[in-house]
């Protein structure tokens, strides 16, 4: 909806000007997220250095179950909110929707957040990693609606919003105020007071945002608007649980890890999954604006032309993860002997995460067709993937960190096989993997540089691990040309 009241229009991605606009937002939110990557790798040394493994390691569990529930709290809004938003049929307007989705949302993560505190209060021996969830508990329901929020700015293709507030805001605001909170004597609980700090300074500019972008005006709950909020959680408790388990899959080795082998290599192998945020980050460029299209293009196209969307924009991750692996891969050894310390450790674990990023990433936005059209499917795949990565993570934990790793890899590529055989079952298409062949050639090129690297060089030091990764990323791409003219597909 627009401030006059209209919806806002966002053109089919299978047009040119479609295709445009989903590419100029990915680059929009994509240059916001290598902002944030900055304050990440600050926030990194400042957590590393100043707080240590130990601290950092039940900093990094405890945010590990509030973002799990928050997802929660967030009762699957951060999806559906782009469907309830474009339905014309409902009497109400956008605006009295946002506030009902408001509503869930704060009750949901309340009730949570009240449910986690007392098992902290009733079960003794938790620890530090206890303490410190107990201080953040109450973030639960900030994050939540500051979810809502951002999604409902992006409903009106409005990404400047979540990039100023996500990119910028939160993360930096984050990192002065850890850095404030550690100088001034409150070493123990400085990460989360800079938290806190961040996530109420992104909440007051997000609300800021949704009334500038929302005409509020005499919007009030009516009558049978308790009734609709009640028919909408139950609508979305397939998503809600499938967005839970997803949310539970993405930080469930780091539990093992802090369960199996206690805070300090929670703390270093926390540090690992920090480098490979850009990875997710790719991913999360072009969500910003995919979801929305997919919601509007399955309303009024269909599956396939849903589908075709979904497999271009998987070829434009996969394009974009490869070169940003190899990268991490020449230059993460080098990085974490920065840090010192035991940290140089987490390089094995960090490779291992970052292959299972890069598949769960490129082609996890499947998950966006059974949202929307097959919810329970959804969570079939997304629980039976979740299993076989548990278990693997479980079984293979004698192997420490590296192994924890393997498993959630192995969960994910289950999860991977699963989905691609249910989308063919369900909706009768297929995602053709032709188009994928150029990128894999040019991957399987580059990583023999850096694989060669590893074996002959001192990767650890700066230089070499600079020469490394630039022949690396120019054998990516020069094979890449050459592979795309063999199979004869167009560059994006």
């Amino acid at each position: 909806m627009t401030v006059g009241g209209s919806l806002p229009s966002t053109p089919d991605a299978q047009s040119s000007d479609g295709n445009e606009r989903l590419q100029r937002g990915a680059l929009a939110v994509g240059g916001g997220f290598a902002i944030k990557f900055g304050a990440r790798i600050s926030f990194l040394l400042v957590a590393a250095i100043l707080y240590g493994p130990t601290l950092y390691g039940a900093y990094s569990v405890a945010l590990a179950v509030v973002e799990v529930s928050v997802t929660i709290g967030g009762a699957g809004m951060k999806t559906m909110l782009f469907q309830i938003l474009e339905n014309a049929e409902r009497s109400t307007s956008p605006g009295e929707r946002l506030l009902e989705m408001g509503l869930i949302v704060v009750g949901a993560s309340a009730l949570v957040t009240v449910l986690i505190v007392s098992c902290i209060l009733l079960l003794p021996g938790l620890g530090l990693v206890g303490w410190t969830l107990l201080w953040m508990a109450p973030l639960i329901t900030g994050q939540a609606l500051l979810d809502l929020l951002l999604a409902a700015t992006r409903w009106q293709g409005l990404v400047r919003y979540e990039v100023l507030c996500r990119s910028i805001i939160e993360p930096y605001v984050a990192v002065l105020v850890s850095v404030a909170a550690f100088l001034f004597g409150a070493p123990q609980f400085g990460l989360v007071i800079g938290y806190a700090a961040g996530t109420l300074a992104a909440i007051v500019f997000a609300l800021s945002a949704v009334l500038r972008s929302f005409d509020m005006r005499g919007v009030t709950m009516r009558s049978s608007g308790f009734r609709q909020l009640f028919s909408t959680m139950r609508h979305n408790s397939w998503v809600t649980g499938t967005d839970c388990v997803t949310a539970l899959a993405e930080r469930v080795d780091l539990y093992i890890v802090g369960l199996m082998l206690g805070d300090a290599p929670a703390g270093i192998y926390g540090v690992a999954r920090q480098v490979c945020t850009p990875l997710r980050q790719v991913r999360q460029s072009f969500d910003a604006l995919l979801t929305p299209i997919v919601a509007r293009e399955l309303r009024l196209s269909g599956v396939d032309a849903a589908r075709r969307t979904i497999a271009g924009v998987s070829r434009k991750i996969l394009d974009l993860q490869l070169p940003t692996f190899l990268l991490i891969a020449g230059m993460g050894a080098a990085i974490l002997h920065l840090l010192g310390g035991h940290y140089p450790a987490a390089y094995a674990p960090m490779l291992i995460l970052c292959l299972a990023e890069i598949l769960q990433a490129s082609f996890g936005i499947a998950d966006l067709l059974f949202a929307y059209r097959a919810p329970g499917y959804g969570l079939v795949i997304t629980v039976a993937g979740t299993a076989i990565g548990v278990v693997a993570s479980f079984l293979l934990a004698r192997f420490g960190m590296v192994g924890i790793a393997s498993g959630l890899l192995l969960g994910y590529l289950a999860r991977a096989l699963i989905r691609r055989r249910m989308i063919h079952a369900q909706f009768a298409v297929s995602t053709p993997l032709r188009p994928l062949i150029p990128t894999a050639i040019a991957f399987a090129a580059g990583g023999g540089v850096i694989l060669a690297a590893v074996g002959n060089l001192d990767l650890t030091s700066m230089v070499p691990a600079v020469a490394a990764t630039v022949v690396a990323g120019a054998i990516f791409f020069a094979a890449r040309r050459l592979a795309d003219r063999s199979f004869h597909l167009q560059p994006n």
